[in-house]
């Protein structure tokens, strides 16, 4: 799952995204009580600063004193900017994620099957396969595959959650069981 933070990192704290949605703020930058404007205004009242964020490190504000008056991370910014209510967070993060190349690369220590061999029984024949399904998916793993799918989408689709997967190659059984780690 992509975080908060890797989109963070990604868009020097948030600055990137911050001048694509406001490029006007661009003069702002590396200047202490510079405004600009985010709309039609005579005065300009938004200013950008840059802090130290307890939870993310040195990351990029505006704040709109036009406005609210409350500053706001870039991320904040894009979802109100774009449309992304509270409830679409996630989406939210995986647009920025896509628009600025931030990948959630798989971990091979962790997202991998345990795997062990066998002696094969009498009953298993040289090139056959076995397999045990779930009933249906666990949540971190339909959170895995997006942040609005369901279990009813993957029943569409007709795909499975699996528990274990057999197979024999020269009277030895590899069993791979699938722990979804997230």
């Amino acid at each position: 799952m992509i975080t908060v933070q890797q989109i963070l990192s990604a868009t020097n704290g948030g600055l990137d995204i911050i001048l694509s949605l406001y490029p006007q703020a661009q003069k702002c930058v590396g200047q202490k009580n510079k405004h600009f404007a985010i709309r039609n205004e005579k005065t300009p009242s938004a200013c950008l600063r840059q802090y130290q964020s307890k939870k993310y490190g040195e990351i990029w504000q505006v704040t709109d004193f036009g406005g609210d008056g409350r500053g706001e991370n870039a991320i904040d910014i894009y979802m109100r900017e774009k449309g992304f209510d509270r409830s679409r967070f996630n989406e939210a993060i995986l647009a920025l994620a896509a628009e600025y190349d931030v990948r959630d690369e798989l971990n091979r220590s962790l997202n991998r099957p345990e795997i062990r061999q066998r002696e094969a029984r009498a009953d298993e024949r040289d090139g056959t396969r076995s397999f045990e399904l779930n009933d249906k998916f666990t949540d971190a793993e339909l959170k895995a595959l997006g942040p609005k799918v369901t279990q009813a989408d993957v029943d569409a689709l007709h795909w499975h959650s699996v528990k274990w997967i057999t197979n024999v190659k020269d009277r030895k059984v590899t069993v791979k069981c699938m722990h979804t780690i997230f």
